[in-house]
């Protein structure tokens, strides 16, 4: 018989904490849009923005995960690269403005 792989509680909140915090990242920045992008909507988006990526950077630090030092480093670097990505493509997308008013 194949050994059946089993993914434990920590590596699933390692899988499915980032996978929340892009879709809330997503929907919150389709939510602001361009409507409410200068009604404080895009320092709301800007805020969680950089609270996720503060996440990210803690979150392989958090679970007493079975890791060398250097794969914790990794995964937290890859996880802030990745969140980065969405958080950027998602106001992307959102079309929110970058500028509100020049004078």
């Amino acid at each position: 018989m194949a050994e059946e792989m089993h993914i434990g509680r920590r590596t699933r909140l390692l899988v499915l904490t980032p996978l929340a915090i892009h879709a809330a990242l997503i929907l919150l920045a389709f939510m602001v849009g361009n409507r409410h992008s200068c009604d404080g909507g895009g320092d709301l988006y800007i805020w969680a923005g950089l609270a996720s990526l503060l996440v990210m950077l803690a979150l392989p630090f958090a679970p007493r995960l079975d890791l060398a030092a250097w794969k914790r480093l990794l995964i937290s670097a890859g996880l802030f690269l990745l969140t980065a990505f969405v958080w950027c493509l998602a106001y992307q997308g959102s079309g929110q403005y970058f500028m509100c008013r020049l004078f």
